[in-house]
Parts: structure tokens; sequence; C-alpha cells
């Protein structure tokens, strides 16, 4: 009779509400967010440009800053680009 009794107590799952129940559904709905190449690729771009950027403030050289500013700008410009192109989390063509 215990074991019958523990068996129902587990099949009863209760519903999380309120912050809980939102995480799950945001979650849910950003199954596959970020996992693609045009991502992965932005993501790489910018962050190698921000490091040549904070390079450019330890070493105080204001030309490599903007060269780190460039960097990241291309960065955002090839996930666009690698998104429009078929790349993207949906795998068609974007406008």
């Amino acid at each position: 009779m215990a074991h019958s009794q523990q068996s129902r107590h587990t099949e009863q799952r209760e519903e999380p509400t309120g912050a809980a129940a939102g995480t799950q559904q945001v979650a849910a709905q950003h199954g596959a967010h970020g996992q693609s190449v045009a991502s992965w690729t932005a993501v790489g771009v910018i962050m190698l440009g921000a490091l040549i950027m904070a390079i450019a403030v330890i070493i105080a050289t204001p030309w490599l800053f903007v060269v780190g500013g460039v960097v990241v700008v291309l960065g955002a410009v090839a996930g666009k680009v690698l998104s429009a192109m078929g790349f993207g989390v949906s795998g068609k063509p974007s406008h």
C-alpha cells in the first residue's frame, strides 16, 4: 500500500507558477536560440574585436582601439550576411 501511495505522489507534478512558468515558456520558445554558424561567427569575431580594444586601452594605443572597433562592426556584418545566406537558425535566407 505504501508503494501505491508513493507512485501516485510521484505521478502528480505541480505546474510551476509565476517566474518559474515564465522561464520555462521562454526556454521553450528559444530552444535553438543562437545555435548556428552565423551566430557563432558573429560572437567570435565581436569578442576578438573586444579583446583588441581592451589591449589597446592597456597599452594606450588609439589606432589599435579603432582597429578593434572595426573588427566588432565586421563581426556584426558577417553574422547578418551569413544569416542571409542561410546559415542562421532557420536555415532559410532572411530578409
